[in-house]
């Protein structure tokens, strides 16, 4: 594959191109109105940072970061991004560039003249006005965040220029930050040249709510001129609820939108320009214009099979669509609203979710607050990711939906309210409020004063007790901070089951590719198809029912004693620490090559939600070698089955992992050094045993460290009291058969709730 490829040559997986590059090439196949264009492969930016020799100092700056500095990350930050700025385009990429913007600026059959002819045509038509966006590639399915976008780029000196600044983002402070909160690896960059259009109006929809989840509704929003003032959250854009089912207006909001950004037709350059008065607060959008968005929405979520989110623009009564993404809906959970006061301000629900705290009113969002602060900004910029990490909630007197800022806090999970105008008006600093994301409603308090006789640092106390213990009570007991996810097989399971669960956190194939009473290490390498086949159809069967909630697929694992009759095998005095687990799987490798395969397929046949959890591990050596089998954006997991993996966990971590699960079964035995099979031993081994929480408490500290996902499964768990011990201890979720999900659920829901009152009581809240 090229540096430069034609944005209608790409296909979905096409991964050196990038989701964002690769849906617009889906689209343009597919007949959809895009503006013409071409990407920039991440090959060409993995060639220009090998040719400046600039990876090995941008490896040692970054790994002298600190996270929880932004002036240090700023400072790394411009050190990188001048690197990359001021170095050379190789020739051989600067070419093909080259050759790919003439063709855009002039068309084909005239750059197909060549020589002067090609020449003369090419001055009188002048240098295509083009936008430069970045398309990041990754191995995960993760989302990106802090890339810089220009706007309104002409001549290939500056389209040059423009390029290496969207390479450069990838170190932006922003990006850095975001990154490092996520604990997700640096992405490759390519970038997208389009022709730039000219639109009287633009926005973002999405084709369902992406707040309270409503997926019979369509959200849009719009402005005048380009959509870079919705992105940015610097004024309040026009909002529409479209029935899906319809197309009609449901409810309507008309924003108000002083100003707009376009292209000065003198200097080339985007500017802000002033709208006429009797524009200002005048619907950028008529019912014609919504239905036609409609119509183009519901066939683009037909062409991907999921949720868009969609950016558009409209030209000259034409609508153009410029980016469509799989759309991510935040957790919305409707806790009805406890105890409060008066009604201070209705904004735009832009984050679910209900906070309570002080208000902190900030003209930059830059510095650090009171972990139950509620911040109060002018924009809902991406600038508010400094201090996403230390407040309660977040209001914005402008901004919308999708507006960079709201889709920090839904990634975050952090509630917001966009569009309060002149909030700061109604507030005053440190006063205490609760704020309702999903309703888009700020309220005083009970309490908004100090009474005789009663401390104020007390009743504000015995506030949030109020306040949180009736969220908890109206709160839906069906719904966990603790996900609880199930253990599957391969056999049936019914659609209740899968609905009620957080997704599979341990498919485990030993029973589906034994059921032919067949070795599948043979099977493998006699008919890799079958085993490839068997795989892809009854996880992917479980994938798509459940998507995108995840599926975690475990490596085959059959011990010697457990595999007999299948192969012959030499005896083992003790198979549980014999030969078997990723240790066989590497070894004999066929069978592994088939796994890893099936979810390659699931992967490209849009079922991003399947994982591979690698079993049995004994050394981080095992992981590295594994990695070697990758060749595609694999999501691993391990299986924490040792003592040596609990132990060297960091190690794991670092080598880069997405999740653990925990074996409590394997681990108890090797810990303790008991058979689970002999019976004068199990009532040792059916007990969570202190030391065996100690391990726990180690891998959840550390994992939590490095942002990564800690599961826990094993018999110990039918006992709700182990279930409440694992909730203290932290782990993000608990994987439990089928038929002890409601079981295990009840005693998270009382743990949390314990948890939660202990530490209101305790004013760590």
């Amino acid at each position: 594959m090229g540096y430069v490829l034609k944005l209608e040559r790409l296909r979905k997986t096409d991964r050196i191109a990038g989701k964002k590059a690769c849906s617009l090439g889906e689209l343009i196949r597919a007949g959809y109105p895009v503006p013409p264009g071409f990407v920039i492969t991440a090959e060409a930016y993995v060639k220009f940072l090998k040719t400046n020799n600039l990876e090995t100092k941008i490896k040692k700056m970054l790994s002298e970061i600190k996270l929880d500095d932004i002036s240090h990350i700023e400072t790394v930050s411009d050190d990188i991004q001048n690197l990359i700025i001021n170095a050379d385009i190789p020739e051989f990429i600067a070419k093909d560039i080259k050759e790919a913007y003439d063709e855009l600026s002039v068309g084909k059959d005239v750059k197909g003249l060549g020589g002067i002819a090609f020449d003369m045509i090419k001055a009188g038509r002048g240098s295509e006005n083009v936008s430069v966006r970045p398309s990041p590639v990754s191995e995960t399915d993760k989302t990106f965040f802090g890339h810089t976008t220009l706007l309104n780029v002409s001549g290939f000196g500056k389209l040059t220029d423009a390029v290496k600044e969207v390479w450069a983002s990838v170190f932006s402070k922003n990006a850095l930050l975001y990154r490092g909160m996520r604990n997700i690896e640096r992405p490759l960059m390519s970038v997208i040249v389009q022709k730039m259009l000219e639109p009287e109006k633009s926005g973002i929809l999405s084709t369902a709510d992406p707040v309270s989840g409503d997926s019979s509704k369509i959200v849009i929003e719009s402005v005048w001129g380009l959509c870079k003032t919705l992105n940015k959250g610097l004024l309040i854009p026009d909002l529409y609820y479209v029935s899906k089912e319809t197309g009609n207006i449901e409810k309507a909001k008309t924003g108000k939108k002083p100003f707009l950004m376009k292209r000065d037709p003198v200097s080339g350059s985007t500017v802000t320009e002033t709208v006429f008065k009797e524009k200002t607060n005048v619907p950028s959008l008529n019912e014609n214009e919504v239905k036609k968005l409609w119509e183009l929405s519901r066939k683009i979520e037909d062409c991907f099979g999921s949720q868009q989110v969609i950016v558009w623009c409209i030209e000259r009564n034409r609508i153009f669509v410029l980016n469509a993404l799989p759309l991510k809906i935040a957790s919305a959970q409707d806790i009805p609203e406890p105890e409060k006061g008066e009604l201070i301000v209705q904004g735009v629900p832009s984050s679910p979710g209900i906070a309570v705290g002080k208000i902190k009113t900030v003209s930059e969002t830059k510095g650090y607050f009171e972990s139950d602060a509620v911040v109060v900004t002018k924009n809902a910029s991406d600038e508010i990711i400094d201090v996403i990490k230390n407040v309660s909630g977040v209001i914005t007197e402008s901004g919308g939906v999708f507006s960079n800022g709201a889709f920090l806090c839904r990634e975050f999970g952090i509630p917001m309210i966009t569009g309060a105008e002149n909030i700061t008006n109604f507030l005053k600093e440190d006063q205490m409020v609760l704020i309702n994301g999903l309703h888009g409603a700020v309220y005083r308090t009970a309490y908004s004063g100090r009474e005789e006789g009663i401390d104020a640092n007390e009743h504000e106390q015995q506030q949030k007790v109020t306040v949180f213990n009736e969220a908890l009570k109206k709160a839906d007991p069906g719904i966990t901070a603790t996900e609880i996810k199930i253990i599957l097989n391969g056999s049936s399971v019914s659609p209740e089951t899968l609905e009620k669960s957080d997704g599979v956190g341990l498919f485990e194939p030993e029973y589906m590719l034994t059921e032919s009473d067949v070795n599948p290490y043979e099977i493998a390498q006699r008919e890799p198809e079958e085993i490839i086949g068997k795989i892809a159809n009854r996880v992917g069967e479980v994938a798509r029912r459940i998507y995108p909630k995840p599926v975690w697929y475990k490596g085959f694992d059959l011990r010697t004693d457990e595999i007999k009759g299948l192969e012959e095998t030499e005896e083992e005095t003790n198979p549980l620490i014999g030969w078997h687990g990723i240790a066989k799987g590497l070894e004999e490798a066929n069978l592994l090559k088939c796994e890893i395969e099936a979810v390659k397929r699931m992967y490209e046949s849009g079922l991003a939600n399947v994982s591979y959890l690698v079993p049995f591990m004994r050394r981080v050596e095992e992981l590295r070698r594994l990695k070697l089998f990758m060749d595609f954006p694999l999501k691993l997991g391990v299986m924490i089955e040792t003592p040596s993996v609990a132990l060297n966990i960091e190690e794991f971590c670092k080598e880069g992992i997405n999740f653990v699960c925990i074996n409590l079964n394997t681990l108890t035995q090797l810990t303790l050094g008991v058979d689970k099979n002999v019976l004068n031993l199990s009532p040792v081994y059916l007990r969570f045993d202190p030391s065996v929480k100690e391990l726990v408490k180690k891998v959840v500290k550390i994992c939590n460290k490095y942002g990564i996902e800690v599961s826990a499964a094993g018999d110990v768990l039918s006992l709700p009291e182990a279930v409440e011990k694992l909730v203290e201890l932290g782990v993000k979720s608990i994987t439990v058969k089928p038929d002890i999900i409601e079981k295990t659920k009840s005693a998270v829901v009382r743990t949390e709730k314990r948890l939660l009152l202990s530490r209101i009581r305790e004013s760590e809240f």
